[in-house]
């Protein structure tokens, strides 16, 4: 039957011309830095009226054809047997035949999402306006983005400061929605089933806690545009000696006479009240003026006035809400005269009452003062929309999955709309004693040894590696290393080092701050600017890296502010922190890539040519080891080279270890990797 080729599911002709060669790879061990794909030689396709037709009467004079700027979806079969399943075809060029070449297996994720950016992620639902509430709530997602505790430039551990936060968002609603928006699923395909799968780092709490930081902080504009919502004033004077009646009639409270005396205003001359905030409480008692709040917001209250104090021991004014004291507007007004008052921000929810109050205290047995009180009400709200589309516009979706290949050392292929995960650790380890599973041969490698022909080449050195392969982080401080590693081969005849993997995201350096004895990590996103003097001019917002984080959650206490508002709230439960733990390369290293340094280390290279069938390509399963007894041990399969049908075939193979050493080690999946 030969080779047939199907180019968006209709057949194209083929001649004696066409020779498809295929080469085979998921990832080249020599370039742990790169994901590779499968591809095939540039193989030629006659002329014929129904490939004329197929490619849109590219190659016909006169015809503006669109084709080769076309990718189209190709599929070769052999005996009818596929070996590529819809790859990638693309036309280099036209003589007397089409000259086409096909990529296939993990082209097509990489393909489909091209050169898109995080930020080109529909990441919509997650979009919010930044308020008290919505930080506290953020508290409990696992997806989406958290509002974690660290240091992000501008800090204050007596209340923090939440619209100087920003929020970390989740690795894996990253990855998921890549994979959602591309038309793909993924899972991990080892050797025994996912959910008990040691190696497997979709079940691990480590997936559910990754996260990185925004990479730029917010406008915090606090002086935004207000809305006045209420203005009143009153004049008045206060007189208690044995009677418990001021002029206006009103009763005020009396503790002692002797003590404290407490006057709730009921304000005269209510000058603007568009939203009715100004009420008269019905307790005929007390006749007082309230403010009724009917919006959740921030709120900027002036209360100022005059005092003639002419017989007391001192004169307080406060804001009560709800029954308890918010505010201090004056405390302790002992002089014989003059002005008071402020402004204050604050943090409203609908229906809370505010009340202002006086508080004097009797001088020989007597109360006495006068005084103008002016209040206004404004709303603040200058709201911070969090749009998460417009962050990440620096990283590529290509470089985020990558990265996180390279975080959890996992390889991958292609099996229709899915991909197919597997650890290196698990695949290099064939010895590894799983929980529960006694698992068969067959199940750990493929044998070979009948396949197997010659050796054309053996080399000790694999791949482009050095005496010392630098894995590292990007810096705040270029000065810094402290996340580094690296992965040394005891071959003295390498280059002294290069790096071989180099993070998209910063490390988090340790803060100077404490929080409820746990110390911050350092993720500026904010700048401090400052006066000649020291003190604080302004703060500004600033470009970062994003920082790779892992959110971890304690129970405690905070203290939480508006930056700018008097009020300080309280928190108790889970609070996220931004931390780093295990994430450093010395932490990674010897989980993820132990196997694959001892490979690097004791490992071989061999250049085989083995006779492999339609069958052996169509089965071919990089997620198996090879066997050959000839070469006495199990190598992994890196690449083979040039499949044209049932014929000798080049393949590239490194020893990984001896089939007489499976068994003897007892591996308990507990990190100690006994290699």
């Amino acid at each position: 039957m030969g080779v047939e080729l199907f180019l968006n599911n209709e057949r194209l002709d083929v001649d004696l011309a066409t020779k498809v060669s295929e080469t085979k790879q998921i990832n080249d061990f020599f370039e742990i830095s790169d994901r590779q794909t499968s591809y095939t030689n540039s193989f030629k396709l006659p002329k014929t009226e129904r490939n004329k037709r197929l490619f849109g009467g590219h190659g016909i004079p006169g015809t503006t054809a669109l084709a080769p700027y076309r990718l189209h979806r190709i599929s070769v079969y052999r005996d009818g047997l596929p070996t590529v399943v819809n790859g990638l075809a693309y036309i280099k060029s036209v003589t007397d035949y089409y000259n086409v070449h096909i990529y296939s297996d993990n082209i097509d994720l990489f393909d489909t999402i091209g050169d898109k950016k995080l930020a080109d992620l529909n990441l919509s639902a997650y979009s919010h306006t930044l308020t008290a509430n919505q930080w506290i709530n953020s508290f409990q997602h696992e997806n989406g983005y958290i509002y974690a505790m660290a240091d992000y430039g501008k800090v204050d551990t007596n209340a923090i400061e939440w619209n100087y936060t920003v929020p970390s968002v989740f690795i894996r609603t990253l990855w998921n929605k890549i994979f959602e928006e591309a038309g793909f699923t993924y899972a991990y395909t080892g050797r025994v089933g996912a959910a008990v799968n040691p190696f497997n780092p979709f079940i691990t709490d480590e997936w559910k806690e990754l996260a990185i930081t925004l990479d730029e902080g917010f406008d915090n504009n606090l002086d935004g545009a207000s809305e006045l919502q209420l203005e009143m004033s009153k004049s008045g004077y206060v007189e208690v000696e044995e009677a418990i009646i001021n002029n206006n009639g009103q009763n005020i409270t009396i503790n002692e006479l002797d003590g404290f005396v407490t006057e709730y205003l009921r304000f005269s001359n209510i000058i603007t009240d568009p939203h009715n905030l100004h009420q008269i409480s019905n307790t005929q008692q007390y006749q007082r003026s309230r403010i009724k709040i009917q919006n959740n917001g921030f709120y900027k209250i002036d209360v100022t006035g005059y005092f003639q104090n002419l017989q007391t021991e001192g004169i307080s004014v406060y804001i009560e809400r709800n029954g308890i004291n918010l505010l201090t507007i004056e405390e302790g007004f002992t002089d014989d005269e003059g002005n008071f008052g402020g402004n204050h921000r604050i943090y409203l929810n609908q229906n809370d009452e505010l009340l202002i109050k006086v508080v004097s205290i009797a001088s020989e047995n007597k109360v006495f003062y006068t005084y103008d009180i002016n209040c206004k009400l404004y709303t603040d709200n200058v709201d911070i929309a969090v749009n998460l589309n417009s962050y990440f516009s620096s990283i590529s979706q290509k470089e985020f999955l990558k990265d996180v290949m390279r975080h959890f050392g996992l390889i991958c292929r292609r099996n229709g709309t899915s991909y197919e995960f597997m650890a290196i650790e698990e695949l290099l380890t064939p010895n590894i004693a799983y929980n529960g599973f006694d698992l068969p041969a067959e199940d750990i490698y493929v044998d070979w040894s009948k396949k197997y022909n010659n050796t054309t080449q053996l080399d000790t050195v694999i791949g482009r590696y050095t005496k010392r392969n630098l894995l590292q982080y990007q810096y705040e401080d270029s000065n810094n290393n402290f996340a580094d590693s690296v992965i040394t081969v005891d071959d003295h005849t390498l280059d002294d080092e290069a790096v071989l993997l180099q993070r998209i995201y910063a490390a988090p350096e340790n803060s100077t701050t404490f929080l409820n004895n746990n110390l911050l990590k350092y993720c500026p996103v904010y700048q401090k600017v400052l006066n000649d003097d020291g003190s604080l001019k302004e703060i500004k917002k600033r470009k970062a890296k994003p920082y790779l984080v892992r959110i971890l959650k304690s129970n405690t206490t905070i203290n939480y502010k508006e930056s700018g508002a008097d009020y300080v709230y309280q928190y108790t439960g889970m609070i996220p922190f931004v931390t780093f733990e295990g994430l450093d390369w010395a932490s990674i290293v010897p989980n993820r890539y132990a196997a694959f340094t001892n490979m690097l280390n004791y490992g071989k290279k061999y250049t085989v040519n083995v006779l492999l069938n339609i069958i052996d390509v169509h089965r071919l399963d990089f997620f198996k080891l090879i066997y050959i007894k000839q070469l006495g041990g199990l190598f992994y399969l890196n690449k083979i080279s040039n499949f044209s049908g049932s014929t000798i075939t080049k393949a590239e193979l490194i020893q990984v270890r001896s089939i007489e050493r499976l068994g003897q080690f007892a591996d308990d999946c507990n990190n100690d990797f006994l290699i």
